[in-house]
């Protein structure tokens, strides 16, 4: 599969380019049809798909009610996660996977690709 690459800016008044794969996101505990198409930015180094909160309450999760987690990202600060199962679109495919969500993202999603 092949992947886009777009130029996003960052918070240094620099840009970076970012591999980027268009994707939905449905609640499988509500049998719910996807969200609106989003761009997520394809992370290879993440251990989990993740997700602003904003994404997650647009399909009907009540995001606190998660199970609470905490990642570390590069800057090294630990972040609170709240995991949820949730349908992931990708072209082609419809996967279930547990993804983490997040106030303190800087993108709306960032999407784990091996």
């Amino acid at each position: 599969m092949r992947f886009a690459y777009k130029n996003y800016p960052t918070n240094k008044g620099g840009d970076d380019w970012w591999a980027v794969l268009p994707t939905q996101l449905s609640n499988t505990a509500k049998h719910s049809p996807p969200c609106r198409k989003f761009e997520a930015l394809i992370d290879s180094g993440a251990a989990i798909c993740m997700f602003h909160s904003s994404i997650g309450q647009s399909i009907g999760l009540n995001i606190d009610k998660g199970e609470e987690d905490q990642t570390t990202g590069v800057s090294g600060k630990p972040t609170k996660i709240y995991l949820h199962n949730v349908s992931l679109y990708v072209p082609g495919h419809i996967i279930k996977i547990r993804a983490g969500f997040t106030d303190e993202l800087p993108h709306v999603g960032f999407v784990y690709v091996v």
